[in-house]
């Protein structure tokens, strides 16, 4: 006769433990997920980025035109005598064109103050360098920052402005347009900055701004 104890007996709670384990395997199959998930969107911004960088194109530096022609009439190495508070007639309408081609054609128009007005012994007679430190940049397509050196030669027009007023230009402030040319020949050549100063106004200003925004509309 069968034990009545043992016919009664519960079974074994293996649903439990299968429940358990499916439990488990649910848990590891979305943590899995999401680190496949997270991994994936990892994988698709780093290829986004690399992607990004291929299509830029790199910068392109543009070989400097020789001084001369032109070019070297607009950038004359020149200090305009109403730059130092010489009214000298003349100017008008040429004068303006001149401003306006020069702004459109310089590498950058700065508004700077003298800082250091050196002479230097020169065969020819004297030499100088006049640094000057940026104030702001007015217009053109390399704006400069900190100081910079304009070298005047002896047979350099703006000589003769340093030679009547050099005392007195430190802390002056001018308009000064530069433009780089090429400088020697070959694969060693370097280049030179030559400059045309104007003075400080507001009318100059103003002529550059203007002739700045015209030059962008073309």
């Amino acid at each position: 006769m069968p034990d009545r104890a043992n016919a009664f007996r519960r079974p074994p709670a293996a649903p439990r433990l299968r429940a358990a384990t499916l439990r488990g395997t649910n848990f590891r199959s979305n943590v899995s997920s999401r680190l496949f998930s997270s991994s994936a969107l990892l994988a698709l911004c780093l290829a986004f980025e690399s992607c990004t960088d291929m299509t830029a194109p790199p910068a392109v530096a543009q070989p400097l035109s020789s001084y001369g022609g032109h070019a070297a009439e607009l950038f004359d190495d020149t200090i305009e005598p109403s730059a130092v508070g010489f009214e000298i007639g003349g100017g008008g309408l040429s004068a303006a064109q001149a401003l306006t081609e020069r702004t459109q054609s310089a590498d950058c128009v700065v508004l700077a103050r003298v800082v250091t007005v050196t002479s230097l012994p020169d065969p020819a007679g004297r030499s100088w360098q006049v640094g000057l430190h940026t104030l702001a940049n007015l217009a053109g397509p390399r704006p400069r920052s900190g100081d910079f050196t304009l070298s005047v030669a002896a047979s350099d027009p703006a000589a003769g402005i340093l030679r009547a007023v050099e005392a007195r230009l430190v802390g002056v402030t001018f308009v000064v347009l530069l433009r780089d040319f090429a400088s020697g020949s070959g694969e060693r050549g370097g280049s030179a900055t030559h400059f045309h100063v104007v003075r400080d106004s507001r009318e100059q200003l103003d002529a550059i701004h203007a002739a700045a925004v015209l030059g962008e509309v073309r």
